[in-house]
């Protein structure tokens, strides 16, 4: 009869310490969720801007020929070979105010 009093005593011990566990189970599982929420409305928002990126690019159609052959970055180059060209020359050639503006004789 001790050894049974001794068994009931454990396990109402462990039923005693089991609900204040459950609930840190709970609190800590109600925090991933929170974090999962986020995290997922973070992804929709990232993957509806890309299908109205998407949808944007369709609406435009593809670029001409000389909008791909003829960019910022190559005109900049070109502007340098004709700055570096003037130098040898002895041409006066004005700064470009921004990458796409150049001009000849200030």
């Amino acid at each position: 009869m001790a050894l049974d009093t001794e068994r009931l005593h454990a396990h109402q011990t462990d039923l005693l310490s089991g609900e204040p566990a459950i609930r840190d189970e709970m609190a800590r599982l109600e925090a991933v969720r929170d974090v999962c929420r986020t995290v997922a409305g973070r992804m929709r928002g990232t993957v509806e801007q890309g299908e109205r990126n998407i949808a944007e690019l369709k609406r435009k159609g593809d670029p001409e020929v000389d909008e791909l052959v003829c960019s910022t970055t190559i005109v900049h180059n070109q502007y340098g070979v004709i700055f570096s060209k003037s130098r040898i020359h002895n041409i006066q050639i004005c700064p470009p105010p921004n990458k796409q503006t150049y001009q000849f004789g200030c």
